[in-house]
């Protein structure tokens, strides 16, 4: 299975502390850091301006500017944006309960080891892959050839016949994976997943699609591929419609 890079924005007032956790973090695998805020008012437009470019924040719960890091992230949701966190404090006694029931995955006690850090992380890794496997359809789809590999179907972009070898080919995000399923058994254990057959060999993540200029798909990740002009119709109609279609 590929294993994504979950990127994150991390709001710390404290410069000294900041630099500690940006560090620390660089060391965990699959982490990057993508944005640094070091007020409430920083981290809600930070928010604001790259959501849907982030998966997940690191937030200290005091942060200043007149609002707390806390009631900051709980002022999100009324602005659309939702995101699970990791909450920092130096607070001795805090009420972890509650902070869990605004979607915090897990709150860290500074100052913190690096070993009590990676296990916040995993945790949130794990609560990210569980997320998005649910908004995939809850579907593993197999890839069979010299050995077995699992995906999600999240993760794949399109699937086509290498006709000169007679097998499938399954390009997910990161790679082209040859596989002897065939077409017909890929389109009918993914026909429920938002998956669509254009044409004999050809069968597209309608979720994954960005857009459709010409004759040419183009996928979220940029990838492309051709389509041939009898089927751009109906594609269009399919990604356009909202219950067909429920995006990641």
């Amino acid at each position: 299975m590929v294993l994504p890079v979950y990127k994150v924005l991390v709001a710390e007032y404290d410069e000294e502390q900041l630099e500690t956790l940006i560090s620390s973090l660089a060391r965990i695998p699959r982490v990057e850091v993508v944005g640094v805020a070091r007020d409430s008012s920083e981290l809600m437009n930070q928010v604001t301006q790259m959501y849907g470019e982030i998966d997940a924040l690191i937030i200290d719960m005091s942060l200043g500017n007149g609002v707390s890091g806390a009631d900051a992230y709980m002022r999100m949701p009324y602005r659309g944006i939702e995101l699970p966190a990791i909450f920092l404090t130096d607070q001795e006694h805090i009420d972890v309960q509650s902070t869990y029931d605004l979607g915090v995955i897990d709150v860290l006690q500074k100052p913190f080891t690096f070993e009590r850090l990676n296990k916040c992380i995993f945790q949130l890794q794990k609560a990210l892959q569980i997320d998005r496997f649910l908004k995939s359809g809850g579907k593993i789809v197999p890839i069979i050839d010299s050995t077995i590999e699992q995906v999600m179907s999240i993760e794949i972009m399109y699937i086509e016949t290498d006709s000169s070898k007679k097998t499938s080919l399954v390009k997910t995000e990161k790679a082209l994976h040859p596989s002897r399923i065939t077409m017909n058994q890929y389109e009918s254990y993914l026909v429920s997943n938002n998956f669509k057959r254009v044409g004999r060999h050809l069968i597209v993540n309608i979720r994954r699609i960005e857009e459709i200029r010409g004759v040419e798909i183009i996928f979220d990740n940029n990838d492309r591929i051709p389509v041939n002009k009898k089927y751009v119709s109906d594609l269009l109609f399919s990604i356009n419609s909202k219950e067909d279609v429920i995006r990641p």
